[in-house]
């Protein structure tokens, strides 16, 4: 039986009480809410799914940092998988306005809102991610403007 889970993050999120786990013949699904931000609780659930339940494949949420994927990887070992769930700018936008909408994030705008996007991209030449369609083409950037280091982004409008 292949076992994986997905590990979740809410404002609200309790691992020992927010739990769900779903058994087919072939594959068992453990779902686990964390408590958002909180990458010590995060690490250790990862740890004890692996450790105490078997758990051979590990699923995080956006919110995960690469930072905290790092922690994840390094708490189960190299022989367990972590994926990471990811999106598109636009995507990554409107899952920013819902969660702005239910108090989930501080609004109106973020590093990823639209004005920030644009700044960011005109600042190294390039179209804006909020500009693309799901079927355009761009030009890659520069191998030596790649990757953009965090600090190089200019802060927020809503921020300055």
């Amino acid at each position: 039986m292949f076992k994986t889970a997905s590990v979740v993050m809410a404002p609200d999120g309790n691992p020992s009480e927010h739990r769900a786990t779903i058994v087919t013949g072939t594959l068992q699904l453990t779902t686990v809410v964390t408590q958002m931000g909180n990458w010590d609780q995060a690490v250790e659930v990862c740890r004890e799914l692996v450790q105490k339940e078997g758990v051979q494949s590990i699923s995080l949420c956006p919110g995960f940092t690469n930072q905290a994927v790092a922690r994840v990887a390094a708490a189960v070992g190299e022989d367990i998988p972590i994926n990471v769930t990811r999106s598109d700018a636009p995507g990554m936008m409107k899952a920013g306005e819902i969660l702005r909408r239910e108090g989930w994030l501080p609004g109106p705008e973020t590093a990823w809102s639209k004005p920030c996007l644009r700044a960011a991209a005109e600042k190294h030449g390039w179209p804006c991610p909020t500009d693309i369609g799901p079927v355009a083409r761009v030009k890659a950037p520069a191998r030596d403007t790649w990757p953009v280091r965090p600090d190089s982004f200019p802060p927020c409008p809503s921020r300055t």
